[in-house]
C-alpha cells in the first residue's frame, strides 16, 4: 500500500486490499481501474480531488486490475472503473462508470453520512487491529528460533527413521520378531529425543514468554472492548 507525495489517493494491492478495509476507522473507497481503460483515466482527477476534499472522512484507494485481479474476482467486479464502498469492513454502495463530479460527490456525501462509526464498531476495530498485532509480534518473536530447531531436527529425525525402517525391514525378513523391532525404534526415538533436546529447550522458553506476552495483550485489548459496553 502507498501513495505518491503529490497524490491523495492510496495504491493499494491484492496483498493488503483485506488489511486495509477491515482495519480502516473511515469509509473506503476503492477504484478498481486499468491503465488501458479510457473512462479510468478520466475519473482518476476527479477522485484526487474528492480524496482531498474528504481526507480524514474518507480514503480512496486504486487497485489496478491488471496487476492484481484476485480481489476484482472476488469481488466479481464486472466493469471498469467500478467503485465500491466499504464501511467497518464491509460493502455497502457501488458504482459502475464514470460519473460526473457532482454524482461522485454525491456518493462521498451518502456514504460517509451513513458511515459514522459508533463507539461499538469504533471499539470493534480497534480490538481487531490490537489482535492482529499481537498475533504478528507473536508470530515474529518465534518464528527464527522455530526455523534454529527445525534445522537441527531435520537430520536428527532422518536418522530415526532411518534406524525405525530398518527395524521393519529385519522384521518383515524374519531376523528379529517383533518385540526386538519396537525396542530398536523405541531406541532410535529416545535417542532422538536425546539430540533434539537441547535445541528445543531454549525455543520452549522463548515460545512461553513470547506466548505469555501475546495472552497479556489480547487479555487487555478484550477488558478494553468490555469495558465500552458494547
Amino acid at each position: 500500500m502507498s501513495n505518491s507525495t503529490d497524490s491523495k489517493t492510496v495504491k493499494i494491492t491484492d496483498a493488503d486490499f483485506d488489511s486495509l478495509i477491515q482495519n480502516s476507522n473511515v469509509p473506503v473507497v476503492v477504484d478498481f481501474w486499468a491503465q488501458w481503460c479510457g473512462p479510468c483515466r478520466a475519473l482518476a482527477p476527479l477522485l484526487e480531488k474528492l480524496a482531498g476534499d474528504f481526507a480524514g472522512r474518507l480514503v480512496v484507494a486504486k487497485i489496478n486490475v491488471e496487476e492484481n485481479d484476485q480481489v476484482a474476482t472476488r469481488l466479481k467486479v464486472q466493469g471498469l472503473p467500478t467503485l465500491l464502498f466499504f464501511c467497518n469492513g464491509k460493502q455497502v454502495d457501488q458504482q459502475v462508470g464514470a460519473p460526473p463530479y457532482s454524482r461522485l460527490r454525491e456518493l462521498f456525501e451518502k456514504n460517509v453520512g451513513a458511515c459514522q462509526t459508533d463507539p461499538c464498531s469504533q471499539a470493534e476495530s480497534e480490538f481487531r487491529a490490537t489482535v492482529a498485532a499481537a498475533d504478528e509480534a507473536f508470530h515474529s518473536a518465534i518464528a527464527g528460533p522455530q526455523a534454529e530447531v527445525m534445522k537441527h531436527y531435520g537430520p536428527i529425525n532422518e536418522t530415526c527413521e532411518a534406524a525405525t525402517r530398518a527395524a521393519n525391514e529385519q522384521f518383515e525378513r524374519g531376523d528379529i520378531d517383533a518385540t526386538k523391532r519396537d525396542e530398536l525404534i523405541a531406541a532410535a526415538e529416545k535417542a532422538r529425543d536425546k539430540s533434539i533436546a537441547p535445541h528445543l529447550a531454549p525455543f520452549k522458553e522463548l515460545y512461553t514468554q513470547a506466548d505469555g506476552v501475546h495472552s497479556a495483550a489480547i487479555t487487555a485489548a478484550l477488558e478494553r472492548y468490555n469495558s465500552k459496553r458494547c
